[in-house]
């Protein structure tokens, strides 16, 4: 089946209110929460055109995750500490109530 058919049923025009946009660039559609996705890139780089800042090069659908909730999914503070050269175990625990900083 086709990649937009399966997101489909999560799709919406309007921004979900967690979400921050912070460039010019606006997305076509927003998905929301609901379905996982695991992605492959060959790299992360910095991107002033994202949000996040950066952005993951020649990324590809590689499957859907059924066995994980989008509270279980890589987060964007994550994915920034991933890029930096951290581990996101280490931020997990760091993200911990209680948790040494």
């Amino acid at each position: 089946m086709e990649f937009r058919k399966l997101l489909a049923k999560y799709q919406t025009k309007k921004k979900p209110a967690r979400v921050e946009i912070t460039t010019t660039m606006e997305p076509d559609v927003y998905i929301e929460p609901g379905a996982v996705i695991e992605v492959l890139g060959s790299e992360v780089t910095v991107s002033p055109n994202h949000s996040s800042g950066y952005a993951l090069r020649f990324q590809r659908f590689i499957r859907f995750r059924d066995d994980k909730s989008p509270e279980q999914a890589t987060t964007a503070r994550e994915i920034t500490t991933i890029a930096r050269g951290g581990t996101r175990e280490r931020n997990r625990r760091r993200s911990q109530p209680g948790a040494k900083r």
